[in-house]
């Protein structure tokens, strides 16, 4: 069994936690002829998602666009080991800080979040009606990338 190694959200550690979210390459979530639509794309993205271990919440998203896209990201604090694995949820998500500067390309949405001074990248993809995942856009990843589940629809859906 590998050793674990303690990652929070705490200021200074947090680009440590975001940095690890690494995923394998993406396929595209568009029927064809939607990736030239952008709102069509989009749509897919909207609601509540949720990551869990061990039945406690480590990360939730959400995203809407009542006046254009906006979001949050909130993550807890977990332990994970040498592969990158999560072994532990320490903490469970909590804050919700906002995201920024969204962009669309290839079927995926990438955006920025901001947690005390550190802003990391982080791309998403939905791979399922109801699932989706989630990178950091770093090299090297400490951690696996993290799966999500849609827990709820935005008002917009």
């Amino acid at each position: 069994m590998h050793d674990t190694k303690r990652l929070t959200t705490n200021p200074g550690h947090a680009a440590i936690v975001i940095a690890g979210l690494s995923i394998a390459l993406f396929s595209p979530i568009a029927a064809p002829g939607q990736e030239s639509n952008p709102r069509a794309v989009a749509k897919a993205f909207l609601g509540t998602w949720q990551a869990t271990h061990g039945g406690k919440v480590y990360a939730i998203i959400k995203l809407d666009d009542a006046h254009g896209l906006a979001g949050s990201m909130s993550l807890g604090q977990i332990k994970s080991d040498d592969a990158g694995e999560i072994t532990e949820v320490e903490e469970e998500a909590r804050r919700e800080p906002p995201l920024t500067a969204f962009k669309f390309e290839n079927n995926r949405l990438s955006f920025d979040w901001k947690d005390s001074d550190d802003t990391t990248r982080f791309e998403m993809r939905v791979t399922g009606e109801r699932t989706a995942e989630v990178r950091t856009v770093a090299d090297p990843a400490p951690l696996r990338p993290f799966r999500l589940a849609k827990i709820a629809e935005s008002p917009q859906n």
